[in-house]
Formats: structure tokens, sequence, C-alpha cells
């Protein structure tokens, strides 16, 4: 890049000087430091802007990482009426589980902030609460985990559980 910076500062050194000749020197020399300023100062601005994408992106990765669950789901029940459903993924994301009683209808949403929490080995643990529950109840759910556009949402395949407590 500082070798195209040269070639474009000597084309401009050349086409000011020549610019001079026909002008008073004084004025002259003020223009052509502030064009050599202009171009410094978009040199500046590349370059920063280059650090700042590389800084992002540490392994040079143009595209975030597909998510992929590592760990989960693990379904907790503390109480009646509640489940506590637990996963862990290689990057950031959405945290969302779709239930439901029928396998095929899965018409019931329940989710939790974007991100989740990062652990000490890099994953990230995203915990949902499934409130309302039927005791006595089999529930089939799905998990799900997105980042953002173009890079992909991992789905759980159908799982189930059975709510503690007497059917009612």
């Amino acid at each position: 890049m500082v070798m195209h910076l040269n070639y474009y500062t000597g084309k401009l050194s050349h086409f000011v000087g020549r610019a001079c000749e026909r002008v008073s020197n004084t004025i002259c020399r003020w223009r052509y430091s502030m064009k050599k300023l202009s171009i410094a100062s978009i040199a500046l601005t590349m370059l920063l802007t280059i650090a700042a994408w590389a800084q992002a992106n540490p392994q040079g990765q143009a595209n975030p990482q597909a998510v992929r669950i590592t760990n989960g789901p693990v379904v907790q029940q503390p109480a009646a009426g509640v489940a506590y459903i637990s996963w862990s993924t290689n990057v950031p994301g959405s945290s969302v589980v779709k239930y439901g009683t029928n396998a095929n209808s899965l018409d019931q949403t329940a989710q939790a902030p974007w991100g989740g929490d990062k652990q000490p080995n890099g994953d990230y643990t995203h915990s949902v609460w499934v409130r309302n529950l039927q005791p006595g109840t089999t529930y089939h759910f799905t998990i799900e985990t997105g980042q953002a556009k173009g890079t992909g949402t991992e789905v759980q395949s159908t799982q189930q559980f059975t709510t503690i407590g007497a059917p009612k």
C-alpha cells in the first residue's frame, strides 16, 4: 500500500509543480501542502480501517463461524409447571425452545435474550425457562440457536420430557 501511496504522491507532485509555474509560489506551496495532507489523511483512515478489521477478525475470518451445538440439551425441573432447558454452542446466538404436547406441532415458543454466557472453555451456555406446563404431561421440544443472517441456525432434533406431578 505504501508503494501505491508513493506513486500517487509522486503524480501529485508533478501536477502541482507544473501548475506552479503559472501562479505565485506562495499559493502553490500552500495548495501542495494541502493536497499532501489530504492524501496522508486518506492513507491513515485506510490503515485504521484495516487495523480495526484485523482486530475484529483475529484469525482472518471473513465470515463468522457457523453455529454448532456442543453440549445438551439438558432439562431440569425445579418445580411443578416449569422446566429449565440449557445447552452450549461454539458461538453466541439466539436461545429458542419450541415445544408442545404433539411432536408434529411444536406450537409454543420460549426464548432468552441473544448471546449466551461465555464459559472458560470458549463455549456459550444458553438457558431458557419454559413456564405454565401441565403436571404429569409429556412435552416434545427442539432447541434453536442462530447468529445472524447468512451464518445459519443449528436446530436440535425433537426430544421430550415429562413434567413432574400428577396429571389433572
